[in-house]
C-alpha cells in the first residue's frame, strides 16, 4: 500500500469544548450544532465529550467544520499525521 499511512493517535477534547460547551456542567446547544455541522450523531459527540479523547479523522472533520485547520486547534497535529 504505497501513500497509505495509519494515524491512530486522537486528540484533547478541551480546546473543542471551549469553543461548544457554553456550561461545562451539561452538555449544552454548542455541541449539538456541532453535531449537526460535523454529521456526526449527538452520541458520538458526546462520547468524544465524556471520554476527553478525539480521534484523528473526527478530529479533521470537526475542526473543519468550525472553521480551523486541526494544526490551529492542536499543534501536535504536525508531529502525527
Amino acid at each position: 500500500m504505497t501513500g497509505t499511512r495509519r494515524v491512530t493517535e486522537a486528540f484533547p477534547w478541551a480546546p473543542i469544548g471551549l469553543m461548544v460547551d457554553t456550561d461545562p456542567t451539561t452538555f449544552g446547544p454548542g455541541a449539538a450544532a456541532l453535531a449537526e455541522a460535523t454529521g456526526l450523531h449527538f452520541s458520538t459527540i458526546y462520547r468524544y465529550r465524556s471520554d476527553g479523547r478525539i480521534p484523528w479523522k473526527e478530529a479533521d472533520r470537526i475542526a473543519v467544520a468550525l472553521g480551523f485547520h486541526p494544526g490551529a486547534i492542536w499543534p501536535e497535529w504536525w508531529a502525527v499525521t
